[in-house]
C-alpha cells in the first residue's frame, strides 16, 4: 500500500483531524484521488487514510485555507516551513497538495514492518534475499547492511538520511514478495 510520511510533530493533529493535508514541494504523481494510504509518523503507522484530492499549485498561489488544512496558522507560516524543510523555495516553485480523510486510527501506532512483512524480521528477509535472489550490486549492499544491522532507520541514516527509508522499504517489499512467490516464505506470513 502507498503511504504518506509525516514528521512526528504532526501525529496528534492528524489523529484529531486538525491536519488533513500535506503540502510537498514539487509535482507528485504517485498518489491519486481515491488511493488508500498509510500515514507514517515518527516511525509508526498511525492511521489509514483515503486521498480525497491531489492538487498542483505554485507557492505564490497557496492560500490561508491551504495552510489551515495543513495545520498551520497562516500561509506565511506554511511557506516558512516549506523553506525550512526544502531549502530553495520561490514563489514560482511547484507544490502538491494532498488532502486526505483518516478512515482508521491505530492508537499508539503500528510497526510498519509487521504490516508489510508479517512477523518476519527484516534482517532475516535480507539474508534470504542475499542467498536466493538475483540482485544488483546496490541492492546487495543495502540488504547486506540490513542483514547485519536489522533496522531500516539505522541503515537509512548510514546511507545519508531518513529520506532513504522509502528506497529501502521498496526494496524489502519487492524481495519479500519475490521470496513468497518462490515458496521461500509461506503464504500468510
Amino acid at each position: 500500500m502507498k503511504y504518506i510520511e509525516l514528521k512526528r510533530q504532526y501525529r496528534e493533529k492528524v489523529l484529531k483531524g486538525k491536519k488533513c493535508t500535506t503540502i510537498r514541494l514539487g509535482t507528485i504523481r504517485r498518489l491519486s484521488e481515491g488511493d488508500e494510504v498509510f500515514i507514517h509518523c515518527g516511525g509508526k503507522i498511525i492511521a489509514k487514510a483515503r486521498v480525497r484530492r491531489v492538487e498542483h499549485k505554485k507557492v505564490k498561489d497557496l492560500t490561508d485555507e491551504d495552510a489551515h488544512k495543513d495545520g498551520f496558522k497562516s500561509r506565511d507560516e506554511l511557506i516558512e516551513s516549506l523553506k525550512y524543510h526544502y531549502g530553495n523555495v520561490s514563489p514560482e516553485s511547484n507544490v502538491t497538495i494532498i488532502e486526505f480523510d483518516v478512515i482508521e486510527k491505530y492508537g499508539e501506532g503500528i510497526d510498519p514492518e509487521s504490516l508489510y512483512y508479517g512477523k518476519i524480521p527484516v534482517d532475516y528477509i535480507a539474508r534470504l534475499a542475499l542467498e536466493h535472489l538475483e540482485l544488483t550490486k546496490q541492492e546487495r549492499r543495502i540488504l547486506e547492511m540490513i542483514s547485519v544491522i536489522g533496522s531500516i532507520r539505522k541503515v537509512a541514516q548510514m546511507m545519508g538520511g531518513m529520506k532513504k527509508r522509502r528506497k529501502i522499504r521498496e526494496l524489502l517489499r519487492r524481495v519479500y514478495e519475490e521470496l513468497r512467490a518462490n515458496g521461500m516464505i509461506p503464504e500468510g506470513r
